[in-house]
């Protein structure tokens, strides 16, 4: 009875330590923001990965050198509640002077910029201040990135650049070189997926570690995307040329499902098969059940030492090479070769990688106390000095050009030669839910015992042409609700044009003019998919 008492007061007294410590922390914050002549900037952002918050951390140091007025503070937030963190925030009006902005679906990302941010299109044609005295100084702010801000920092219907991105990413595949040299010996790097295959090969018929079998690739469902993409692009490069009706270089969803309908391509098209093969072939490498596997998972998997290699991002470095007990290996994706006999045909060559573009990018908080203070920050952090900073501390790819990362990032830097990718399974599949679920739940067939690639086959012959309508149609309904709700952005700035405002009309014409070239080419995609989607439907059988 004396011990459950002592247990049950040493618990309260530890409760209340805690609440204490919390107090003090948070009145001891409260007294700092509310310093006379002290301006505190705050900033959220998701990245646990290593090493990130110390880069932060780094660069605020710096940035509070040169402004000792100003006191820079992070806010880490875990990722799975990133999201109803932020919007919790913004409601509540409590939320931070810069917010790292994630992927969402494009309807609420245009909600919540145009509600709670700060446009930054005028700032963004700019020359960056901190960029005085560096080969940048009289580039104007959006041309010092990598991408031009071109990698969605500029939306489709809102037409105003937002988002201020801090690192470039790419993908690659890791390896266990202690594990390398002892199961492959002095084997080199593979070049081309018939190697990679090879070599997968090799280590599954390894004896097993510990009565544990050795897997060659760790892989988990988010994480095998990037690389099911390349591979079975890499089959449908001249496809691309074929469905690309517009030739522009680029093919678009709707461009790939319109190809689906004209029959251009289809579910026994050569290079449909080619792709799924490739998938399969990738797929047999992975650790069994990939598909219910997480991306922590798989990192677990590969520093264990239970597999060789293992899918990431170059995000995911700098934490794996602190947390591996071995020295680390990377390469990129390897592709088919042109002279291959089985896949070359389809392919155009080599693949680049410009996909890559720059990421981890932050927003203006309209509701902020400071927002001139945050966004020289943003400056800051983004010229040449400040992004330098944060690529040594954080082991990221830097988002700023002419800055070099340290060498041992060099093999993680995107390849910038070569052709470009052929559209891919989830490109298809993100045109709209139908269709995603359709390729989603099928994915792990392709690893079936017996002739998986023609069960997803029959599956799509059989099921993908309704999801392809069904999405199609919730698409054009889309596209001609954006195109209405800009007639009121348009109206607006035609009075602006042509009223006594002084506001800068050259300016406001650009955006207007902007904004109806974009109208036209959302209706016209609207009428064109309708018309497509009319005749398919009345040409099935």
């Amino acid at each position: 009875m004396k011990r459950e008492n002592l247990l049950q007061r040493f618990g309260l007294g530890l409760l209340l330590l805690v609440f204490a410590a919390s107090a003090v922390h948070l009145a001891t914050r409260t007294r700092r923001a509310a310093t006379p002549g002290i301006i505190t900037l705050r900033f959220a952002h998701w990245q646990l990965e290593g090493g990130l918050r110390e880069a932060y951390a780094a660069v605020a140091e710096r940035y509070m050198a040169l402004h000792p007025n100003v006191r820079v503070e992070q806010m880490p937030i875990p990722e799975r509640v990133y999201g109803s963190w932020m919007r919790t925030q913004l409601v509540g009006g409590t939320a931070p002077d810069l917010i790292e902005f994630g992927q969402l679906p494009m309807d609420v990302m245009d909600e919540l910029l145009a509600r709670n941010f700060l446009p930054l299109t005028a700032e963004v044609e700019k020359p960056n201040p901190y960029n005085r005295g560096t080969p940048l100084e009289r580039v104007v702010w959006r041309e010092t990135f990598v991408d031009g801000l071109d990698t969605g920092y500029r939306t489709s219907n809102l037409r105003e650049y937002y988002k201020i991105p801090t690192a470039m990413f790419t993908a690659r595949i890791y390896y266990n070189r202690d594990l390398w040299r002892e199961l492959l010996g002095d084997t080199p790097e593979p070049r081309t997926f018939a190697e990679f295959t090879a070599i997968a090969r090799r280590v599954q018929a390894a004896p097993p570690v510990a009565g544990v079998p050795l897997v060659a690739l760790a892989g988990a469902f988010r994480n095998s995307w990037v690389m099911l993409d390349r591979e079975f692009g890499s089959q449908m490069q001249r496809m691309s040329l074929q469905v690309d009706v517009d030739h522009n270089l680029t093919v678009a969803n709707t461009e790939v499902a319109v190809g689906w309908l004209r029959r251009t391509w289809g579910a026994d098209s050569p290079e449909f098969s080619r792709g799924l093969e490739l998938a399969r072939d990738l797929i047999g490498t992975m650790s069994p059940g990939f598909v219910q596997q997480t991306r922590d998972d798989a990192v677990f998997l590969f520093l264990q030492r239970r597999a060789l290699m293992v899918i990431a991002g170059s995000w995911d470095y700098t934490s794996l090479n602190s947390q591996a007990d071995f020295p680390l290996g990377a390469f990129p994706l390897p592709l088919p070769a042109r002279s291959d006999p089985v896949y070359g045909p389809a392919m155009l060559g080599e693949m680049n990688e410009a996909e890559a573009g720059a990421e981890s990018a932050f927003a203006l908080n309209a509701a902020g106390a400071h927002p001139e203070v945050a966004l020289d920050f943003l400056h800051f952090i983004t010229s040449a000095e400040g992004n330098r900073l944060f690529v040594e501390k954080s082991r990221w790819l830097p988002a700023v050009t002419g800055i070099m990362p340290p060498e041992n990032l060099r093999p993680l830097m995107p390849v910038t030669e070569g052709y470009p990718n052929g559209f891919n399974a989830r490109l298809l599949a993100n045109l709209g839910f139908d269709v995603r679920r359709l390729w989603e739940n099928n994915l792990g067939l392709l690893g079936a015992p017996t002739d998986g690639v023609a069960q997803v086959q029959a599956i799509y012959r059989e099921q993908l042409p309704a999801a392809l309508k069904a999405d199609l149609t919730r698409l054009i309904a889309a596209l001609r609700a954006n195109v209405a709700r800009q007639d009121t952005t348009i109206a607006a700035l035609t009075g602006v044009m042509h009223g006594d405002s002084t506001a800068d009309r050259d300016r406001v014409e650009t955006k207007r003019s902007d904004i109806f070239r974009q109208q036209n080419a959302r209706e016209a995609e609207a009428y064109w998919a309708e018309a497509e989607l009319t005749a398919a439907t009345r040409s099935a059988p």
